[in-house]
């Protein structure tokens, strides 16, 4: 009987085994079925990688005419005679449909409101962009490109302290940023807001609105500037001056020109013979910091200024003392601590320090921001594509498009 008993006993042993080796190979099975199926899983990723990689590579074709200035996480580009936006990784978010306006030049920068017009592109996360040939019409995109104000306007400014210039049928007035018509367009022409208020003329003179279209200062100069550093120039009897804003003179109307304010000092003219103007600075007290001895001047920016002696054109401080050689033909205001420099055609910048740090080699080169620059060559080659128009970094690298 116990003999019986063991004999049961091996028989469910073996039995057992068989069942444990079965159930062994089929955890193998599913292993090796499952280490196939991870590895197909993981080469339809690799491959759909590559597909986003090729697709990424195609939306930065950079096949463009011109390429502006990053402003907001975006840049104007334009392609043929259209113009649109990339993002800061060089992908056409908003695509050339858009009519291109003029291409700034380095006198156009110069000019007293150049960084507040559309050469910015987006300001105050809105775009003023113009469609229709040959009667064009200005309207406002978002971001996503999306039409957010009608094309119903003939001219218009970028946002500024929250309102816009618009202008139809002759006469400009302001809009907010659901696009109602906030300040009638009833006004000859028409600034930017600054400091709360914005310069207008009616009837052939000058005046100040606040935001709401009241009027501040009243319509009696002949030209006028904007308000910085709580005062404005203004032209009277064919001399500028500066008021503060509640219209008080509080510099004397002497001067044969003048610009406007920027960190606490303002370049103003002296008439210097022969039509001839002597530029130099003044402060908001308007004693005189900077002799009028210069042929040109510009706004100081980063404590420093651009200023012409002789036929060239250089570099001071805010002590007036020189940085730079007075050899160059083009300058620009410095901005992220380098400013763009060029002599007779070529174009490179210049740190403060006045040193030449990325070589004068560009046929046209623009201002930094959000850390790259735009720029012009006659033609460089990226990943086989001949390349015009392009981004570089401060050490004079080539930022966009990526190379790969």
């Amino acid at each position: 009987m116990m003999r019986l008993k063991i004999e049961v006993q091996l028989l469910l042993m073996k039995k057992l085994l068989t069942v444990i080796r079965m159930f062994h190979k089929l955890i193998i099975k599913i292993k090796i079925k499952m280490k196939k199926k991870l590895c197909i899983i993981a080469f339809a990723i690799g491959l759909l990688s590559l597909v986003a990689c090729s697709d990424k590579s195609k939306s930065i074709s950079f096949n463009y005419n011109f390429v502006g200035a990053f402003h907001e996480g975006m840049a104007l580009v334009v392609n043929g005679t259209k113009m649109g936006f990339i993002n800061k990784d060089g992908i056409e978010v908003i695509p050339p449909k858009y009519e291109m306006y003029d291409i700034p030049t380095i006198l156009d920068r110069q000019k007293r409101d150049f960084k507040r017009n559309f050469y910015d592109g987006f300001s105050e996360s809105l775009a003023m962009v113009r469609k229709g040939v040959p009667f064009t019409k200005y309207g406002f995109i978002d971001k996503t490109g999306k039409e957010v104000m009608p094309f119903i306007y003939k001219d218009a400014g970028n946002f500024s302290e929250g309102l816009a210039k618009v202008k139809s049928d002759g006469k400009w007035g302001y809009i907010d940023k659901t696009g109602k018509e906030v300040i009638t367009l009833k006004y000859n022409d028409a600034g930017y807001f600054c400091e709360g208020l914005a310069r207008v003329k009616s009837d052939g003179k000058w005046g100040f609105i606040d935001a709401t279209g009241k009027e501040m200062i009243s319509f009696k100069y002949e030209d006028a500037g904007n308000y910085s550093n709580g005062l404005a120039a203004v032209k009277s009897d064919g001399k500028w001056g500066f008021i503060d804003k509640t219209g008080k003179e509080v510099i004397p109307f002497k001067y044969a020109d003048a610009g406007d304010y920027s960190e606490g000092l303002v370049r103003v003219a002296e008439s210097g013979g022969l039509l001839a103007k002597k530029w130099g600075y003044i402060d908001t007290a308007g004693i005189e910091v900077i002799p009028m001895k210069y042929s040109k001047a510009g706004d100081f920016s980063e404590n420093l200024t651009y200023v012409g002696k002789g036929t060239g054109l250089g570099y001071i401080d805010k002590t007036g003392k020189e940085i730079s050689p007075f050899k160059y033909t083009l300058v620009t205001d410095f901005s992220e601590g380098l400013a763009v420099v060029g002599a007779n055609g070529p174009m490179g910048y210049i740190d403060v320090t006045g040193k030449e740090v990325i070589p004068v080699k560009y046929t046209n080169a623009g201002e930094f921001s959000e850390g790259v620059a735009a720029v012009n060559d006659i033609g460089i080659i990226i990943g086989g594509v001949k390349i015009k128009s392009f981004y570089i970094s401060k050490n004079g690298e080539i930022a966009l498009p990526r190379q790969r």
